[in-house]
């Protein structure tokens, strides 16, 4: 097992960076369009349409 930990270790990788440095950069350029109305972000696995039709009922 840990002669495969080991050659999995030593894959070079994919040029992938994770972050939101690259977004944030994007959001700015355009003059933080993501701000000129309201919203609400419902993510998950499950519920996100009762949680968004209970949302809608309550602001409405």
């Amino acid at each position: 097992m840990s002669e495969h930990l080991a050659w999995l270790d030593s894959l070079q990788g994919s040029g992938i960076r994770p972050g939101l440095d690259r977004m944030r950069a994007v959001l700015r350029a355009l003059r933080r369009p993501e701000r000129a109305y309201p919203s609400i972000i419902v993510a998950g696995t499950n519920g996100k349409g009762s949680t968004s039709a209970t949302l809608a009922s309550i602001l409405a």
